[in-house]
């Protein structure tokens, strides 16, 4: 029987992880986790990732021999598009944080921003197919963000033109389970 593994970190094995470290650094990660609203392996995998390749989102996207010397003609693309996520991410923080300080307006303009940020990067890379995993994951994180800001019609042409590609098996099942679990119902609603 052969098994399968996706290339994510596990509740489990991130609880494993942080239960070795010093407690600062423990609390740091949960913390950081809390903020950006994620669940608390998505921190500490974007720290491992990053660490092996500073273009790397997730594993799925990280090559560690990137830095090795390899020279890529993508780079900077891939670099523009990855500061552009970066930036995203940050809005994702400050609209976490005024949601918790129950300032919804601003979480709202925040999580707005960082999806315009967010889309600007998946556009960037967008006709360039042979980028994956990095591709799918920048249109995903951008279609889950349209969701939150209620642009129904741009999550679904993210998703499309992600799925147009090659994304990993396991990327473009959380993107059709975006669709049909998200958007569709949200659109039923809509026109109720």
């Amino acid at each position: 029987m052969q098994s399968i593994t996706f290339e994510q970190l596990t509740t489990t094995s991130a609880q494993i992880i942080l239960d070795q470290l010093p407690e600062r650094i423990k609390q740091a990660f949960i913390n950081r986790a809390t903020e950006m609203d994620y669940p608390l392996e998505a921190p500490l995998e974007m720290a491992l990732a990053g660490y092996l390749d500073s273009e790397a989102i997730a594993f799925a996207d990280c090559k560690p021999e990137r830095g090795k010397g390899n020279i890529d003609m993508e780079t900077p693309l891939l670099s523009e598009s990855t500061h552009l996520h970066q930036e995203a991410m940050e809005l994702v923080e400050q609209a976490a944080l005024a949601r918790r300080q129950g300032n919804l307006a601003a979480a709202q303009a925040f999580t707005k921003a960082a999806f315009k940020k967010e889309q600007a990067a998946a556009d960037l890379i967008a006709p360039n197919l042979d980028l994956e995993p990095s591709r799918s994951v920048l249109h995903r994180s951008a279609a889950t963000l349209a969701v939150e800001c209620a642009e129904l019609r741009a999550a679904e042409r993210l998703i499309g033109r992600a799925l147009a590609g090659n994304p990993p098996a396991e990327i473009a099942e959380e993107l059709r389970d975006l669709l049909l679990t998200e958007i569709y119902p949200q659109r039923q609603l809509l026109s109720a």
